[in-house]
């Protein structure tokens, strides 16, 4: 078989043995001539003691050999644990996940090499690869919880580049954290590709610090689904793990092994393998292979026999590899199309932004300069009043001057209560827009004015009030206000949180004068 059938059988197979969540089997395989042999790799996900191995082709039974990962040099692991250290809030759980990290290395032994690094919004080691046992202690210490933004998915792709490194076969990332991810480039699906391109299992120990935080998790579940993993969920007041899972931490290190097969006298093209364990599913025990022995070494000089089923798998092989190019191109191009379509989206809302401004200054001309005529047409109807007064009193000055004077001061004064009566009301439709004030209580005493039942604050500039310091996430929080007059903040899964009168809160309805903080940024919070 060509080594393009082979790698073809080998993208088949590796997702050929997922049963639920149960254990996962990946296999490698390779043919030589001299001597005819197929070698495979089984590991699993799940605590599965293999204690033999067998293989048929047809009712003929094959010479095989079977080697345990505990027996072999080249079961050995490579082990990254990486902690996420945002959120200064998060100290308590900080510290578990250290001391759960010193536990599991320990468990591990001496036949798995491990590392230790820490992220936020960077990849930074902590104890890199060679590290001593016992001087990890000692590092791991000065471990704080110091980042605001977390970039889980990109440092997840960083971690599993680490362990492509390594020559070990066995390549594990232990991924410690809360769940919560601010990407904006990278997603879950890459992550986990990118895990899987390197032969790298993803074990997420997820903790949550609230029962809402739990939602979190399901990154870290699916990342340990999708690259043949384990997960394991923190108690949120304990911040202990399952025993179960302290229990299979090492053996799931160490769980398979690597199996042999005579080819030389193979008569049949289909292949049976069987492993033998007491606690292996039924389901699971016997891998169907579809494949060819290869031919003996020729006697006398000559190309090889051409195989027409094997030379038309190849050209189905090429063809998929052509579609695989194909759609490598067109994902390559994703990432400039979204960034193009977002540069013209904020051009979009910055343009409108810039039209509804012009709109509403227009309004506000037009509105003062027909309020300034209708009081100069009240003013000339009153000066019109006073000279037919005036000439009234011309004939009859002796009797009439008086009346005529009263009636010009009364149309001035009507006038005048009616243009106060005009101001009035605008001052009044203005006031009544303003549901509430917001008052920044560090710097100069800035307001912000609520004129809308939504209103989103964060460190990007797309929100409605937008706070330029680096302990305010993108989207922070955001008020809002029900048609009975209820004001309410909610916290938009901000790394800093939201406190209203020094407790912090996810959501919480908010009254005149309450103490608003975001980060550093306070914030009083006035019903107009």
């Amino acid at each position: 078989m060509n080594k393009a059938a082979c790698l073809a059988l080998l993208a088949w197979m590796g997702g050929l043995f997922a049963y639920g969540e149960g254990p996962v089997a990946t296999t490698r395989w390779a043919e030589t001539l001299d001597p005819p042999r197929m070698e495979l790799e089984v590991r699993w996900n799940a605590a599965v003691k293999l204690t033999g191995f067998t293989a048929r082709s047809g009712t003929q039974v094959l010479p095989a050999k079977f080697s345990p990962f505990a027996e072999s040099e080249e079961g050995k692991a490579a082990v990254l644990f990486l902690i996420d250290k945002s959120d200064p809030k998060r100290a308590r759980t900080i510290e578990a996940a250290k001391a759960l990290s010193l536990q599991l290395i320990g468990a591990a032994g001496a036949r798995a090499e491990c590392a230790i690094y820490a992220f936020d919004a960077k990849l930074v080691p902590v104890a890199d690869w060679g590290t001593p046992v016992e001087g990890m202690p000692a590092l791991l210490k000065p471990l704080k919880p110091t980042g605001l933004a977390t970039e889980l998915y990109r440092n997840v792709i960083e971690g599993a580049a680490l362990l492509d490194k390594s020559p070990l076969r066995r390549r594990i990332l232990v991924l410690l954290s809360d769940g919560k991810a601010e990407d904006t480039t990278y997603t879950l699906d890459q992550a986990a590709a990118a895990a899987a391109k390197a032969g790298v299992s993803v074990y997420g120990i997820g903790y949550a610090e609230t029962p809402q935080g739990t939602v979190h998790l399901q990154s870290l579940r699916k990342l340990a689904a999708d690259t043949g993993g384990v997960f394991a969920e923190a108690d949120i007041g304990t911040k202990k793990i399952p025993a179960a899972f302290l229990a299979e931490f090492a053996p799931l290190l160490f769980n398979g092994g690597f199996a042999t097969v005579d080819l030389k006298d193979v008569v049949g093209r289909e292949m049976v393998c069987e492993w033998q364990s007491a606690t292996l599913p039924p389901a699971l025990a016997t891998i169907a292979l579809g494949i060819t022995a290869p031919a003996p070494p020729a006697t006398t000089p000559g190309p090889p026999p051409s195989d027409p089923k094997v030379d038309e798998v190849a050209a189905k092989v090429a063809e998929m590899a052509k579609q695989v190019q194909a759609v490598a191109q067109q994902v390559a191009a994703v990432p400039g199309k979204i960034e193009e379509t977002a540069k013209k989206t904020a051009e979009g809302a910055r343009k409108a932004d810039e039209d509804r401004r012009a709109a509403e200054k227009k309004n506000a001309e037009d509105k003062a300069t027909k309020e300034l005529a209708f009081a100069a047409e009240m003013a000339t109807k009153a000066n019109g009043l006073a000279e037919q007064e005036a000439r009234a009193a011309a004939q009859k000055r002796s009797r009439l001057q008086t009346g005529a004077g009263l009636c010009f001061l009364v149309g001035l004064v009507a006038a005048i209560y009616f243009l106060g009566q005009r101001r009035k009301q605008r001052e009044a439709a203005e006031a009544a827009a303003v549901f509430a004030r917001l008052q920044l209580l560090d710097g100069d005493g800035t307001e912000h004015l609520m004129r809308t039942t939504a209103l989103r604050i964060g460190r990007g500039k797309d929100n409605d009030l937008t706070l330029a310091n680096d302990s305010v996430s993108r989207h922070h929080a955001e008020i809002s206000r029900t048609r009975e007059g209820v004001f309410t903040i909610t916290e938009l899964n901000a790394g800093n949180g939201v406190l209203v009168n020094r407790q912090p809160v996810v959501k919480a309805e908010l009254h005149h004068e309450d103490v608003i903080e975001l980060g550093e940024v306070r914030i009083r919070f006035l019903i107009a």
